[in-house]
């Protein structure tokens, strides 16, 4: 979270975890006059004062995806272990802000926190008066570590998350790019989600050569991100040629014309996710299956072959082919379809100024998303995870 103070030309900017919130907003109060304002998109907290105002901002889509992943992984852990099933990322009203509890159990009686950083004392403090707040009788934390001598609440569990990155690694070193996709690549620009929200890119050209094949390359690439202490979480390509690849690992890269006929469609959900085991997606991308079909049969009256493909956590990609090769067509081309399957898929939000994203980039086909294991595929496959939870309360 973000802590806005804005004064006349002046501005101040302070990060502030959730643990200190409360705390940040009577501090808030009581030094400033001035009164609580309904808080707009993205906000938490509007407080207007005289020639200013300040705002208190949710976390931002780096943290966010940074987050869901190790919560997805942690949560699939802990049902395993325990048999339950648990509601993900439900949002809750404490003292009149919003707030989000990483898991609630199915009988709602307890809550699950799960947190990338070190546990210490003070956020065990926190967590006590959140559940006391909330309702809750009881809490489990999850936890990559803990600090030493805490003072638990006999309310509290807690466990320690060991993430299994090895099969993660082994998968890659047998990775080769489908064979329907394979001649795209070497027009496209590459792309790493690491696993504390940030990006990387393959800064070299992906071609077969004389001494090594594009997989040789891709394949050197993850073991230098495995040197760093580093896996992706998910591997994306760009879907519109790169006049040149390499540039676009800068935020430079200029796209031609000529865009992978692609659509993406993801079910809406109106309730919670439930978690629960390594296949708590497959009853949810099920629902969006059909929906898949309808464009892929759409797309077959085009005189194509069509290929689903499963897009890693809650629905699918939806290619159009010809001659078993992934087809390219004109932005007016996709721009038009998009408008066809606007009530399907997600690819009428797919625009910049100038009309199609060209920038828009995609999961790439046979990589593996690792908050859930799903493999991009055709077929469901999914790469079991060894992540082990250790309780140590």
């Amino acid at each position: 979270m973000k802590l806005v103070i804005q004064v006349g030309n002046i501005s101040i900017s302070k990060k502030i975890v959730e643990k200190d919130l409360d705390k940040v907003i009577n501090r808030i109060i009581k030094k400033f006059n001035g009164e609580i304002k309904n808080p707009m998109r993205y906000e938490l907290f509007r407080y207007k004062i005289n020639k200013g105002v300040i705002v208190i901002y949710k976390d931002n889509k780096r943290l966010r995806t940074a987050n869901r992943w190790f919560e997805y992984r942690a949560l699939v852990a802990l049902s395993e272990l325990t048999g339950e099933r648990y509601y993900y990322s439900v949002k809750k009203i404490m003292n009149g802000i919003e707030t989000e509890v990483d898991g609630v159990s199915l009988d709602k009686d307890t809550m699950v926190e799960v947190k990338r950083a070190r546990i210490t004392q003070s956020w065990i403090d926190f967590y006590e008066r959140k559940r006391k707040k909330l309702g809750f009788k009881n809490i489990i934390i999850i936890a990559s570590n803990f600090e030493r001598n805490t003072d638990w609440p006999p309310t509290f569990e807690a466990y320690r998350i060991k993430i299994d990155w090895k099969s993660l690694y082994n998968y890659y070193l047998k990775f080769n790019f489908p064979t329907w996709i394979r001649e795209h690549i070497p027009k496209r620009h590459i792309r790493f989600l690491l696993p504390n929200g940030y990006w990387t890119g393959i800064k070299r050209k992906i071609t077969d050569t004389a001494k090594y094949k594009m997989e040789d390359k891709f394949r050197k690439h993850i073991n230098t991100l495995k040197s760093r202490g580093l896996l992706p979480v998910k591997v994306y390509y760009s879907l519109a040629r790169m006049v040149n690849p390499v540039s676009e690992y800068h935020g430079k890269g200029i796209p031609l014309p000529y865009v992978i006929l692609a659509f993406d469609v993801d079910v809406k959900l109106k309730e919670p996710l439930i978690i629960g085991g390594r296949k708590f997606f497959v009853d949810i991308i099920k629902k969006v299956r059909p929906f898949a079909k309808i464009i892929a049969e759409k797309i077959e009256k085009l005189g194509l072959e069509s290929k689903i493909i499963y897009s890693g956590q809650k629905g699918f990609h939806i290619y159009g082919l010809k001659d078993n090769v992934a087809y390219e067509v004109r932005p007016e081309e996709i721009e038009e379809l998009s408008k066809e399957f606007a009530d399907l898929a997600d690819n009428i939000n797919f625009r910049s100024r100038s009309g199609f994203d060209l920038h828009r980039i995609f999961k790439l086909p046979g990589t593996v998303d690792a908050s859930t294991g799903i493999v991009l595929s055709d077929k469901l496959k999914i790469l079991s995870f060894n992540d082990k939870l250790e309780k140590i309360r």
